[in-house]
C-alpha cells in the first residue's frame, strides 16, 4: 500500500510540475498531441515502470496483465456504451450547474475542441482514447489498485485508486467525473482480476466523448443527433429517455460482473478469516 501511495503522489507531483512549467501556446493539434504524449509517458508511465520493476517480484501479476474470462471483454465494452449517457449527464450537472468553469477555462475548452475537430479523427482517438487507456490503466488500476488491495479491503482500494486517478486530471470538474468513472473501472479490475476490461472500457468511453463531439459525424448520422439531443455549452446532450434506458442496462451489466468469482488478495483472505473466527467465537467456546 505504501508503494501505491508513492506511485500516486509521484504522478501528482510530476503533473503539478508540468502545470506550472512555462509552455508555448497550443496553436495546433500537433502541439496538444506532443504535450499529451509527454504527460502520459513521462508523468504516468515512467514512475509506474520504475516502481514496478524495482519494488515487485511479479510485474505481470501486479499490473493485472492476465487475460480475463472471454465474456468480460464484450461486457466491458457494452458497459462503457451504456454508462456514457449517465456520465455525460453528470458532467453537465457538474460543469454547467454545480461548479461552472470560469470564462478563461471555457475559452480554453472551446479552443481545444476546435483543434480536435480540425485534426484527423484517427489521430484524436489515438491521443485522447488509446494512449490514456493503456498508460493510465496500468498505473491506476494496475500498480496503485494492486498496492491498495494489500490493505485487505477491496472497496478502499477501488476508491483510493479512483481518487488518485481523478486528481491526476488538470481541471477540477474533470477530476470529479474521472473519480466516479475510476470507481467503475476499478470495480471491473477487481471482479475480473485483469486490467484489460478496464482498458477497453476506458478506450470506448473516451472514444465516445470524441465521436459525439464531432459535428460532421452528427450531421452524417441524423439518428445520432436524435439520440444525443440538443447541444449544450460543454458538448452534446443525451435525451433523458436515452439516459434512463442506458442506465438500467448499465446496472444490469454491473450486477452480472458482481456475480463473477473474485480472486482475493492474501490480506483480504486473512481479514475474512479473522472475521469468521471472531463471529464463531462463542460457538468455539
Amino acid at each position: 500500500a505504501s508503494a501505491a501511495v508513492v506511485c500516486g503522489v509521484s504522478i501528482l507531483m510530476l503533473r503539478f510540475v508540468m502545470n506550472i512549467a512555462p509552455a508555448r501556446p497550443l496553436e495546433t493539434f500537433r502541439d496538444f498531441a506532443v504535450l499529451a504524449l509527454i504527460t502520459q509517458l513521462a508523468v504516468i508511465l515512467a514512475p509506474l515502470l520504475i516502481l514496478t520493476f524495482s519494488l515487485t517480484t511479479n510485474p505481470a501479476r501486479t499490473l493485472l496483465l492476465r487475460w480475463p474470462r472471454p465474456l468480460t471483454i464484450p461486457a466491458a465494452v457494452l458497459l462503457a456504451l451504456a454508462l456514457h449517457p449517465a456520465v455525460r449527464a453528470l458532467q453537465v450537472a457538474v460543469m454547467e450547474q454545480l461548479y461552472p468553469p470560469n470564462e478563461e477555462m471555457i475559452k480554453l475548452l472551446v479552443q481545444m475542441q476546435e483543434l480536435f475537430n480540425a485534426a484527423p479523427l484517427w489521430a484524436v482517438l489515438g491521443i485522447i482514447a488509446a494512449v490514456p487507456a493503456i498508460c493510465e490503466e496500468l498505473a491506476f488500476r494496475g500498480f496503485i489498485l494492486s498496492g491498495f488491495r494489500h490493505l485487505g479491503r477491496k472497496w478502499r482500494a477501488i476508491i483510493f485508486s479512483a481518487i488518485f486517478f481523478g486528481l491526476s486530471h488538470a481541471i477540477l470538474q474533470q477530476s470529479i467525473i474521472a473519480t466516479a468513472v475510476g470507481i467503475v473501472i476499478g470495480y471491473l479490475a477487481v471482479q475480473t482480476a485483469s486490467i484489460w476490461p478496464g482498458v477497453l472500457f476506458h478506450l470506448v468511453h473516451n472514444s465516445l466523448g470524441v465521436l459525439t463531439s464531432r459535428p460532421e459525424l452528427v450531421q452524417q448520422f441524423p439518428a445520432l443527433a436524435r439520440y444525443l439531443g440538443a447541444p449544450g455549452e460543454t458538448g452534446p446532450l443525451y435525451q433523458w429517455p436515452s439516459v434512463l434506458a442506458c442506465s438500467f442496462v448499465a446496472i444490469g451489466l454491473l450486477a452480472w460482473f458482481s456475480l463473477l468469482p473474485v480472486a482475493k488478495s492474501d490480506e483480504e483472505l486473512q481479514r475474512e478469516e479473522i472475521a469468521r473466527i471472531r463471529d464463531a467465537g462463542p460457538e468455539l467456546d
